[in-house]
């Protein structure tokens, strides 16, 4: 099976998992009511690496054909490592290492391809939107306002599931080519939408 081929049959299997999770209810109290915020964890894990899936990055992100796709889990103590399921999983022929960091200062940081900010701090949020705006990281998080300011990827609930809008021009300015397929299924945030306004290269 030809690499194309593979590809497109893994995407398939990929949205097929995120219209079914659209559809499904995060947690239904009172049943699962004292873990549900590990169980939202999970959920973003899930949808954390098919969103992957659907992501080019740029041939010189990768220094090797096999090198790993790092997952960055900002302020992830709320979670409990709820993201190490993505552990040994593979996108296309990379493997999935997940990476927990409390502060994105440190020098001896590894490099990363995907960053979720687990935070609802706007000013926060703005500082590390800004300090990686130009890298290719998706950027993913969950305030209302997140991917007005500059993030790619943003989850909001609705009806007690799971959605997320996306942000075409912030992922262009990271340089990573989305999926049309994952656009189709996403609210789309226009650049007039966007503040500030994203700056060029």
């Amino acid at each position: 099976m030809s690499t194309h081929v593979k590809r497109k049959k893994v995407r398939t299997l990929a949205l097929c998992y995120l219209i079914l999770q659209a559809l499904m209810t995060v947690c239904t109290p009172p049943v699962c009511a004292e873990t549900a915020s590990i169980t939202e964890c999970r959920v973003k894990a899930g949808f954390l690496y098919r969103f992957a899936i659907f992501i080019d990055w740029p041939e010189k992100t990768f220094l090797k054909d096999n090198a790993p796709l790092r997952v960055c889990i900002f302020n992830g103590k709320p979670c409990e490592n709820a993201f190490d399921i993505l552990d040994n999983k593979y996108v296309n022929e990379h493997p999935v290492e997940v990476l927990y960091y409390e502060e994105l200062q440190q020098e001896d940081k590894q490099p990363f391809h995907v960053l979720y900010i687990n935070s609802t701090d706007p000013t926060l949020i703005k500082s590390v939107l800004q300090q990686h705006r130009l890298q290719n990281v998706l950027t993913v998080g969950h305030l209302p306002d997140f991917a007005r300011m500059g993030g790619i990827i943003n989850f909001y609930k609705q009806d007690n599931k799971f959605r997320f809008e996306i942000n075409p021009a912030a992922a262009r300015l990271a340089g990573l080519r989305i999926s049309s397929q994952l656009l189709k299924l996403a609210r789309i945030i226009k650049e007039s939408e966007a503040s500030p306004k994203p700056i060029l290269k």
